[in-house]
């Protein structure tokens, strides 16, 4: 382990020379954001208008929805990265007509050959 990476050890990582077993180290899971009906709709309308926040605007929004700027940051990029997603795969889908259509142009073709 290099010497910047020793001193980043998380609680899953026990430091190799210590005689501490599996069982004594406990995961801990970090609680999941529940966010209110008001907080998505807000944040949802101020993302259809901006997508990216500056500091002084997250922290304005955070402290109107009594959230941390940490959850404003992160519901704003994970918001980003679904648009791209659904943009891709509605750009990559092929409609079903035109694969029928196609299936149905191919069949043909070899009947009347």
């Amino acid at each position: 382990m290099s010497e910047n990476n020793a001193n980043r050890r998380t609680v899953e990582e026990p430091n190799r020379g210590s005689e501490t077993t599996g069982d004594e180290i406990t995961k801990q899971k970090r609680k999941r954001s529940r966010f209110s009906q008001f907080q998505l709709e807000y944040l949802e309308d101020i993302f259809s208008r901006q997508q990216y926040l500056t500091r002084d605007e997250r922290a304005l929004l955070a402290s109107a929805l009594e959230m941390k700027e940490l959850q404003i940051r992160n519901w704003f990029q994970n918001r980003r990265y679904l648009l791209r997603h659904r943009r891709v795969n509605r750009a990559t889908q092929v409609p079903a007509s035109v694969l029928v259509n196609s299936r149905t142009a191919h069949a043909s073709e070899g009947r009347w050959r």
